[in-house]
């Protein structure tokens, strides 16, 4: 009995969600970096009508604004400052921090 529950749990492992989402999508990929630039906020993304336009005229399914955000994001953002790093080398930059509150 034993060799034959070891033969069950080699066939059917149990996935885990997030191992399921892949990081190799490029359209979710290219959406969340077109998000970024265009200033748009994901949480857009939430908005019934515009998921729906977005899969009409794709013929793609929308990732959530979760799955962006928890999934892609991180890459998009370590992308803009490689970019960032790559445009200030070699130059002299200045950073202004006004600590003061808004009364």
């Amino acid at each position: 009995s034993h060799i034959a529950s070891l033969q069950r749990n080699k066939i059917s492992k149990q996935q885990l969600l997030t191992n399921l989402s892949s990081k190799n999508d490029s359209y979710s990929q290219d959406m969340c970096s077109a998000f970024i630039r265009a200033d748009i906020p994901l949480s857009k993304l939430n908005c019934d009508a515009f998921r729906q336009f977005l899969e009409k005229y794709t013929g793609k399914k929308t990732p959530n604004e979760s799955t962006l955000r928890k999934t892609y994001l991180p890459d998009a953002f370590n992308d803009i400052m490689k970019r960032i790093a790559l445009e200030l080398k070699g130059k002299y930059f200045y950073i202004v921090v006004d600590e003061t509150t808004d009364s």
